[in-house]
Order: C-alpha cells, then sequence, then structure tokens
C-alpha cells in the first residue's frame, strides 16, 4: 500500500509541475507575441515621447467604394500640397500646429473643391484632435500605438478606410517604386527624435517589420523543457 502511495504522490507531484510548467510557457509565450514591432513597457516609453514630437495626418473616406476612395486620395493630394506649400519653412511642431489650426476652414474649403470637381457634394471636416491609433506603418517607418496629435479631415460619413501619414515632421511622400522614405525626410525625422526612438520606428535592430497591415497578430507556441517527450504530442 505503501509503494501504491508513493507512486500516486509522483504522479500527482509530476501533473502539478507539468501544468505550471505549460502555464508559465503560455503565459510567455502569449505577452511576447501581442506586442508587434514594439514591447512592453519600452513601446509605451517611445509613444509617449513620439506623441509630443508628431503630427499625423488622417483622411476618411466617405465609404470603402472605389469611387470613394479614389476620391479620399485626390483630397489628400491636394491638401498635402497647400500645406506644405505654405509650411516649408517652418522648423517646430508648434508652427506647424498653429498653422492647422489657423486655416482649418481654409482646409476645408480645398478638400469641399475638390470633391465637386469630381461630380460629389460630401461635406467635408478637418480639425486638430487626439486620435488613438494601431500600430501603422508608412513606408519602412512604424509608429507604435497609442494616442496621437493628427489633423483629421472627415469625408461625408467618414465610413471608409483612411489614409495617415505624418505632416510634421514632413512625412506625407514616399517612393511609389520601393515603397520607403526618401533619405532626406528620414534626416529631418531623426533631427526630431533621440536616437532610440528613431531606431525604435524604423526598425535599424534588424527586426522584420510588416508594414503593410495595420493589426499585428501572432501565434503563440510553447514547449516543455523538462518533460521533453511531450513535446512530440504538441
Amino acid at each position: 500500500m505503501k509503494c501504491y502511495s508513493d507512486i500516486s504522490l509522483k504522479l500527482g507531484l509530476a501533473a502539478f509541475l507539468l501544468v505550471i510548467t505549460a502555464s508559465t510557457c503560455v503565459y510567455a509565450a502569449a505577452n511576447s507575441s501581442v506586442t508587434g514591432n514594439f514591447g512592453g513597457n519600452s513601446s509605451l516609453s517611445v509613444q509617449e515621447s513620439l506623441a509630443t514630437k508628431v503630427i499625423r495626418f488622417h483622411v476618411i473616406a466617405n465609404s470603402d467604394s472605389s469611387e470613394d476612395q479614389l476620391l479620399k486620395l485626390d483630397v489628400k493630394e491636394a491638401v498635402v500640397e497647400y500645406i506644405y506649400e505654405n509650411t516649408s519653412g517652418y522648423t517646430t511642431l508648434n508652427d506647424t500646429r498653429t498653422f492647422l489650426s489657423d486655416n482649418c476652414l481654409e482646409i476645408e474649403k480645398i478638400a469641399k473643391s475638390v470633391i465637386k470637381e469630381n461630380g460629389y457634394d460630401y461635406n467635408v471636416t478637418a480639425c486638430l484632435t487626439h486620435s488613438d491609433f494601431p500600430e501603422k506603418s508608412y513606408g519602412d517607418v512604424t509608429f507604435p500605438a497609442g494616442i496621437y496629435e493628427t489633423f483629421t479631415i472627415t469625408i461625408g460619413n467618414g465610413e471608409g478606410h483612411n489614409w495617415w501619414c505624418v505632416l510634421y515632421p514632413p512625412l506625407c511622400f514616399t517612393d511609389a517604386s520601393t515603397g520607403v522614405l526618401p533619405d532626406s525626410s528620414k534626416e529631418m525625422l531623426k533631427e526630431e527624435l533621440t536616437e532610440e526612438e528613431y531606431n525604435a520606428i524604423t526598425d535599424n535592430t534588424g527586426n522584420d517589420s510588416d508594414s503593410a497591415s495595420d493589426d499585428k497578430t501572432g501565434s503563440v507556441t510553447f514547449r516543455f523543457k523538462y518533460f521533453t517527450f511531450l513535446n512530440k504530442l504538441l
């Protein structure tokens, strides 16, 4: 009877260790897979600092119809051209913020003119606000998820996919043939950021980035360190 008791005790202890080991592995894997290209408190620190140094640009289409999506891009082109023509000499974020705030109505007029030229009568709103963004990539630069100051243009019902870039520093253009930001734009960005921040968002550490997706998801995989024979069952 004592022999059976010892065996039962050992089996129970082994089962307990299995549960603890598996739970620990799942927890660690899950926490490493949900943070995208950035991790934990480091990501929060980079995002919070970035948010004080950039103004993002957000153009939301009326709908996801091909016509409305093309119209969104036409509006974007006209507005970006107007803004950069008038802010090319600006060297501070506050100067750009003041210009956008003072010229919301003029920018709305430009957007409405483009919409009318394309045969639509959608309403347009343009304003400086703060928006919560998921992790997003623009060209070969990736911004961590978080709240950023943004100049937002909403066309019509604003129910379509949006287009975004960074107005300050001026990054609202990429090389269409390569999908990367020109070196001149990166130099402007580097001047505004610390080395850590710049390396984090330009992926200079050698990590792969998914520049085509808004959502960063990963798979959870775990293995047993001590009871290796069980790995064959996973």
